[in-house]
């Protein structure tokens, strides 16, 4: 299952990120077993896994989170 989600908050992105890799965690993931993959994709401009911005699943889900599509740049 694939999904996308957008919040405001105080925290930055590395204690997001951090945060994420700790549910993760508490998942059981593993690199043999991914139970569950949380990425912080964008942080205010900044984009991250700039990868997976062209995913079709991850284009297919922007429109529902008001993020405008990523486009490639020379």
């Amino acid at each position: 299952m694939n999904r996308l989600a957008a919040g405001f908050t105080d925290l930055t992105a590395d204690e997001i990120a951090a945060q994420l890799k700790e549910i993760e965690a508490a998942a059981h993931r593993s690199k043999q077993c991914v139970t569950l993959d949380l990425d912080l994709m964008q942080y205010d401009h900044q984009r991250h896994h700039l990868r997976d911005w062209p995913r079709p699943y991850i284009q297919l889900l922007l429109p529902d989170i008001s993020i405008i599509p990523y486009e490639e740049t020379d």
